[in-house]
């Protein structure tokens, strides 16, 4: 299994790049952070283009928190989980930085 996060800090300005980063990768989780946007205006801008990939997104944040999403390419667990487990791998690939 391939994981990656990517603390993102705007999915609007980064978008040509993230989608050109998920196709040179195989990867199966991406955990997005501080996407800076609210669930449904996430949903708005990165579902189809991620649908197209083979990726299925779920976001999670608010206006005040603009936190982020799970990207993950193929079911492999409730994509409610991923919140947590995208906040730990985050946490720990950037532990003391």
């Amino acid at each position: 299994m391939r994981i990656a996060t990517w603390n993102v800090n705007s999915a609007k300005q980064r978008l040509p790049r993230l989608l050109a980063w998920l196709d040179e990768r195989s990867l199966d989780v991406v955990c997005l952070k501080e996407t800076r946007l609210a669930d449904e205006a996430l949903v708005e801008l990165l579902g189809g283009e991620l649908a197209e990939r083979g990726y299925e997104l779920a976001a999670h944040g608010s206006l005040r928190s603009r936190d982020g999403g799970a990207v993950e390419r193929e079911p492999l667990w409730n994509l409610a989980f991923h919140f947590g487990f995208c906040s730990l791998i985050h946490s720990l690939m950037f532990r003391g930085r």
